[in-house]
């Protein structure tokens, strides 16, 4: 009798057994039919994958391993591709390492083997991954959301508990030298030469928030440049990290400062004797930073401009410097018309450089209202996106 229901019927069944939070997998085996009419929603709802065996799922709903994935969306399961739409992926390693929840001991390491384990399970579960979307359609179109998911709590060597590591007060002022610094995945030397391209991935997130994603932001962008139709990338790096490490900042950001104070505050600066004090201390540390390193934005805006006609599709970028003094940067075609606007929010003016890879007359920037610069429309942006790829090509 089940197996003669309309489709109708069918869809009703599963739109009340979903909204009531129920599992429709059981419904896919009481018949061939029954299947057909429930895995479209089961698989169009997102996909929770694991990126190995043996990890406790509770609470993400439809989930799986990335053994058992691959196997349910090849051979006789081919047809369950074209239904799914967006997939989150956890990144399993050995060990959680939270951020600022120990101290160094005599005989730290940063290059242990703890940090090294993680990077290498990192690694292979991307490339595994990659390697099975790799040979999807490429006129499929998912969404990918990225993770890390320690497979159990623990700590690196030589290092013990320490609940007030991410502070910065007066009781404890050896923070910069004892505080272990943040953990975030990173691929290992040469690593990501190994990922495959794919073509389905139209939409990715690093998940951020607490925990964050855990994820080094040039491993991020070198699974981004994999993804060669990608519409959309969302990648939070607005995460806390103890002023006193100014070194570790640095290094995470691969180069200096990219705004700088007034020349007043610069002297006040300059004359600190005591940082632990100015440190510990909420308005004596909060300087402002008002003066941009122009350089550097200039570069910016010359690779986001070369990073545009490379992507056809494109839809909108937006650029924001989580900062006290704003800079924000918008750009978005306007299809077929080959009509493009480029905006920015800023006490900034682009030079010759970023005019030319973009596109507009530098001449013809409003400047009436600063901080808010606005630029024209870019009328034949189309055009020198058509340029561009054919020069690339050839």
């Amino acid at each position: 009798m089940a197996r003669h229901l309309p489709q109708e019927i069918l869809c009703l069944i599963a739109n009340h057994l979903q909204e009531s939070e129920a599992s429709l997998v059981p419904c896919t085996r009481v018949c061939r039919q029954w299947q057909i009419g429930f895995e479209p929603l089961i698989y169009s709802e997102p996909i929770h994958v694991f990126s190995a065996d043996g990890v406790s799922k509770e609470g993400c709903g439809r989930s799986m391993s990335l053994n058992h994935f691959r196997n349910v969306t090849s051979g006789n399961g081919l047809a369950r591709r074209s239904m799914i739409r967006h997939l989150n992926y956890h990144i399993v390693v050995p060990v959680e390492l939270p951020d600022w929840q120990t101290r160094k001991q005599k005989g730290y390491n940063l290059e242990n083997n703890v940090r090294q384990n993680n990077d290498i399970a990192f690694q292979s579960a991307i490339i595994n991954l990659f390697n099975t979307l790799t040979n999807w359609d490429p006129d499929l179109r998912i969404s990918l959301e990225l993770a890390l998911l320690g497979r159990e709590a623990g700590k690196e060597p030589y290092t013990s508990d320490c609940d007030i590591a991410g502070d910065y007060r007066y009781d404890y002022k050896k923070g910069r030298t004892k505080s272990v610094p943040v953990y975030r995945a990173d691929f290992l030397d040469n690593g990501a030469s190994l990922l495959p391209t794919v073509a389905c991935i139209d939409r990715l997130f690093f998940r951020h928030g607490f925990p964050s994603h855990q994820i080094w932001a040039g491993s991020a962008m070198k699974i981004a440049q994999r993804c060669k139709t990608l519409k959309e990338i969302t990648l939070g790096l607005d995460e806390y990290i103890r002023p006193d490490h100014i070194e570790y900042i640095q290094t995470r950001r691969q180069g200096e400062w990219v705004a700088h104070p007034t020349p007043e505050d610069q002297l006040e600066i300059d004359e600190v004797e005591d940082w632990e004090f100015i440190i510990c201390d909420y308005e004596e540390g909060n300087i402002e930073r008002p003066i941009f390193d122009r350089e550097h934005f200039h570069r910016t805006l010359i690779s986001l401009g070369h990073a545009a006609r490379h992507m056809p599709s494109l839809k909108y970028m937006k650029y924001v410097l989580g900062h006290s003094t704003t800079f924000e940067f918008e750009f978005q075609p306007h299809g077929s018309s080959g009509k493009a606007e480029w905006s920015i929010y800023a006490d900034y003016l682009p030079d010759e450089r970023v005019a030319d890879v973009w596109k507009f007359p530098l001449e013809d920037q409003d400047t009436s209202f600063p901080p808010m610069l606005i630029r024209p429309t870019i009328a034949d942006w189309g055009q020198h996106l058509a340029g561009y790829q054919g020069d690339a090509k050839g």
